[in-house]
């Protein structure tokens, strides 16, 4: 009979020795490339938030100043709060404190019935007015801020009592809807690094990507523009340029 003949020593360990180096490469390929594939999805990740932060804070400073009629800058304003009349739609702040602040009436307005008293307004029906939260009333002339006593609803209409008596008289022809103060400003969060933070009611940490503010104000053709720039990690920036709507 034939002898068969197997692999020697010295093969088995070639073939080892082979196998190990191959293993050896598809362990560090498939490290590197895991480290890669985190390194663009973190990368990734980022600019997500940065085009998120872009959105939320055009949208915001986009509404700057919203009445149905004029913007807010436009109409003679008097806050009943603290009695004063220099109320901004927009105002920004670059140092010592980086902030952006939008003032304007919330899009779910009602349409003033009538004036039954300085203290009361018949509207029409909106279930989103918290007595709680200003009011904003405004026709195209004037705009008042109040803090309320009560709302009481009906079935066709909204009845408003508010605190101090309106000093102007109004028509028909004007609004009410919640006064929103908006805020975005920097500071440090628990971690002691700058990120950008959101207020209104209350304040939360919107994202701790964005370490800076910086925002010019520009007008062309009497229309206002914001120019804002967000300053981001590894001194890099991001540009964004907001038309607002209320100006």
């Amino acid at each position: 009979m034939k002898k068969q003949e197997g692999m020697s020593l010295s093969e088995v360990l070639i073939s080892l020795f082979l196998a190990t180096v191959i293993i050896t490469m598809l362990i560090q390929f498939y490290l590197e490339s895991k480290h890669q594939y985190l390194e663009i999805e973190k990368v990734l990740e980022a600019g997500f938030d940065v085009q998120w932060v872009d959105d939320l804070l055009s949208d915001s400073i986009r509404r700057a100043g919203f009445t149905p009629c004029l913007g807010l800058d436009q109409l003679k304003v008097i806050d009943h709060r603290n009695y004063k009349n220099n109320i901004q739609a927009l105002n920004v702040g670059n140092q010592p404190i980086q902030f952006i602040q939008v003032r304007r009436m919330k899009e779910n307005f009602a349409k003033l019935i009538k004036v039954e008293s300085p203290t009361t307004l018949l509207v029409q029906h909106v279930s989103s007015l918290n007595e709680k939260r200003p009011l904003l009333i405004a026709d195209c002339n004037h705009a008042e801020i109040h803090e309320l006593i009560g709302i009481k609803q009906q079935v066709n209409e909204t009845r408003i009592i508010l605190k101090k008596p309106l000093i102007h008289f109004y028509e028909t022809s004007a609004y009410v809807g919640e006064f929103l103060e908006e805020r975005w400003f920097v500071k440090k969060n628990v971690k002691r690094q700058n990120a950008l933070y959101y207020h209104w009611v209350q304040t939360e940490e919107v994202t701790s990507l964005v370490h800076s503010l910086s925002m010019e104000k520009q007008f062309n053709q009497n229309k206002q523009f914001l120019e804002v720039t967000l300053g981001l990690e590894n001194d890099k920036t991001h540009k964004i340029i907001v038309a607002v709507r209320g100006s």
